[in-house]
């Protein structure tokens, strides 16, 4: 074994090789270098890790001679038919084992012999068998689908049900107490999730959830007619559900049920893991996947999966670490890498952040969604998705979803490229501060006043915000809004000269307050999106708007397009939707700056009560506020709004920027000459090709 790989063994395993064999793996997440990380035996190791649906020697080899020591598979743990019939799956994706005893022994046998140096995370997929389902349908999550305007009965219990909790408990601690017995020196955790695809979703189809007679008996009272969300009528615009109604009143609780209801489930698998682990003397981590809030923007998800509650899951002992896939919308070369989670708040808390990266690169052609046809389009790809959760305090894992071999079929690509990422990892592994000066928040409370409208407002607040942020020339921090009081007390707030407020329509009044507290300060630029504020004990309003941002605005009642127009640098952009949204609010306050209009102003502009400014900015004693009042903000537009409150730019070409201390990376959109420039003022120029990362170190 070469030096390399004998330094990068030492890593992985936490920088220390002298347990037996026998001895049971002791793993923790906390803190080293100024981020959570993963501990195993005592040493702090990046996490970087390899999942395989279907792990194999080549595999396990690849990324071995990579210096990847950490592996993770999956499979259903077993839940027998009392008939003594077969257990079978349906709808399921392809090659679903059951973790069996035979099972586990033959593949933890296999990745031990292969990688003497492996430790394994097991994924528990809580999936429902047939014979149960069949048995128990009423426990099965019921979907209205909205394509068919009918109800659809899913393939898998529903969180509420507290038969299937009973089912799950006793196959997690029969899985556990096997692994334990024989594997306990092997094995550094679990991994559980239940619902659509084990990501602990209650659904990820087009649809309105949960109706099933379990949510029924959780909820308590009548659930809503699931049109209330639907906006069937070209005409209809209204994008929020209104309090002052009854039957919305009672949607917006059903909504926030539901994520109760499914960080509940969460936090009772993971209890259940540590307690078994407990019965036998073992500490080891437990993660989840969980928050995700860069969803896909023509769909449901932020409606149906119920990953709103993520603070509890946050606040939850058992959880250690939580797991999203990289947003899957911009993977191409040349796109933008984004998680689908909120690593700030995750790392705030003191958990680890796992990057779930699935890409399909030049080895899985074919395969749906592959984005790369060669070894050149493929690495610079790997590299900046890889970057991104490590500068934002993660790391990621490669996954090959299918199993199909795509890292072990071009092994030279493998050890190349997941190697590089790996020694970079390993050289900044002692300082992973944060080193960002802009700080995103999402208000989860918001979401539940979301409509499907045609398409949710708040994936154009999140979802394609993010990509513009990503854009803007410097890293980003995001976190939930419900944290801000925490963040206020690790005394961070004051690294982040731009604080960006994306969907905070129906902020709870302790966070309005929180918001003017710890934001509106230290002469900070404060940005407000969308409708900020406009929900208030039970009421909606323009005036309290108003009062949150401490601008004036007022209702526009135009049925025009939100297509505005803006000149940063003195040049003319347009941007916006060609859709009317409802509420729309429009700039009523003359002591503010306009920066931006509605291009179909006429009926915005009334003489005397608005301006009719679609952006605007207004300066304080201790902060500027800026509002963007439609639900996205262009690069540009930020670029030159963080430029002017002090935020450094390392590159001011559209590129994605990743950082930390001693380095940074540029992930080039611009093909052509560029100029770099890091924070001690160094000037770098380089040509780059679209898609190309260059890494600039000390």
């Amino acid at each position: 074994m070469s030096a390399r790989h004998s330094f990068a063994l030492v890593v992985a395993l936490g920088g220390s090789l002298s347990l037996s064999a026998a001895e049971p793996v002791v793993s923790e997440v906390k803190d080293f270098g100024g981020a959570p990380a993963i501990w195993i035996n005592g040493k702090p190791s990046t996490g970087a890790m390899h999942w395989n649906r279907g792990m194999t020697e080549a595999d396990v080899a690849a990324f071995r001679d990579a210096g990847v020591h950490l592996y993770s598979f999956m499979g259903a743990p077993p839940i027998p038919d009392p008939s003594g019939a077969p257990t079978t799956y349906e709808n399921n994706f392809p090659q679903l084992t059951e973790l069996s005893e035979e099972f586990l022994d033959k593949t933890l046998s296999m990745i031990e012999r292969t990688d003497p140096a492996a430790k394994v995370l097991l994924r528990l997929r809580l999936t429902t068998p047939d014979w149960w389902r069949k048995a128990h349908e009423g426990e099965c999550v019921k979907a209205y689908s909205i394509p068919d305007a009918k109800y659809v009965v899913r393939p898998w219990a529903s969180p509420a049900s507290e038969l299937w909790r009973a089912e799950m408990e006793k196959a997690i601690r029969r899985v556990i107490r096997h692994v334990e017995k024989k594997w306990s020196h092997l094995v550094f955790g679990y991994h559980p999730g239940l619902c659509a695809c084990a990501e602990n979703a209650i659904d990820w189809s087009t649809a309105v959830v949960d109706y099933s007679e379990a949510m029924k008996r959780s909820f308590g009272k009548p659930l809503p007619d699931p049109e209330i969300f639907l906006s069937r009528n070209h005409n209809d615009t209204k994008r929020m559900l209104d309090p002052k109604v009854k039957a919305q009143a009672a949607a917006i609780d059903f909504e926030r049920h539901l994520s109760r209801t499914m960080s509940d489930a969460v936090c009772f698998i993971s209890r259940i893991v540590k307690d078994e682990l407990k019965v036998h003397g073992r500490t080891k981590v437990c993660g989840a996947f969980y928050g995700y809030y860069c969803l896909p923007a023509n769909g449901t998800s932020s409606l149906n999966a119920a990953h709103q509650d993520f603070k509890r899951v946050l606040d939850c002992p058992d959880v250690d670490f939580i797991a999203a896939p990289i947003d899957y919308g911009a993977r191409q070369l040349g796109g933008t890498s984004i998680a689908q989670t909120l690593p700030g708040s995750i790392a705030l808390h003191g958990k680890f952040y796992y990057g779930e990266e699935d890409t399909r690169y030049h080895t899985a052609q074919g395969i749906w969604s592959c984005v790369s046809g060669s070894v050149a389009e493929s690495d610079p790809i790997l590299r900046r998705n890889f970057l991104t959760a490590y500068s934002q305090g993660g790391i990621v894992w490669w996954m090959d979803l299918f199993a199909g071999g795509w890292y072990s079929k071009d092994r030279d690509f493998t050890v190349s490229s997941v190697g590089a990422c790996r020694e970079f990892a390993d050289r900044h592994l002692s300082d992973r501060r944060s080193v960002a000066e802009i700080a995103l928040f999402v208000s989860e409370r918001s979401i539940d006043y979301d409509r499907v409208a045609p398409l949710l407002s708040y994936t154009e607040l999140v979802g394609r915000e993010l990509s513009e942020v990503a854009s803007v020339g410097a890293p980003y921090d995001v976190f939930l809004l419900e944290d801000l009081p925490l963040l206020a007390e690790s005394g961070r707030l004051k690294q982040y000269r731009l604080a960006m407020l994306m969907n905070a329509s129906a902020p709870e009044n302790g966070l309005r307050e929180a918001v003017r507290k710890h934001l509106c300060k230290d002469g900070r630029t404060v940005v407000y999106c969308g409708v900020p504020g406009f929900v208030k004990d039970g009421k909606c309003g323009a005036q309290y708007s108003s009062e949150f941002t401490g601008i004036k605005l007022a209702l526009s009642n135009s049925r025009d397009s939100g297509i505005v127009e803006a000149f940063p640098g003195g040049r003319r952009i347009s941007y916006g939707t060609v859709r009317k949204s409802d509420p729309s609010l429009t700039l009523n306050d003359s002591a503010a700056e306009p920066l931006g209009w509605y291009v179909e102003g006429s009926l915005r502009n009334t003489p005397g009560r608005t301006l009719g400014a679609a952006v605007a900015s207004k300066r304080f004693e201790n902060h500027r506020a800026i509002v963007s009042l439609i639900n996205f903000l262009p690069s540009d537009l930020l670029r030159e709004f963080a430029v002017e409150a002090g935020v450094h730019i390392y590159s001011a070409h559209g590129d994605q920027v990743l950082a930390g201390p001693g380095w940074f990376a540029v992930a080039a959109k611009m093909p052509g000459k560029h100029t770099l420039v890091s924070r001690d003022g160094k000037r770098y120029e380089a040509v780059m090709k679209r898609g190309e990362v260059k890494i600039f170190e000390r």
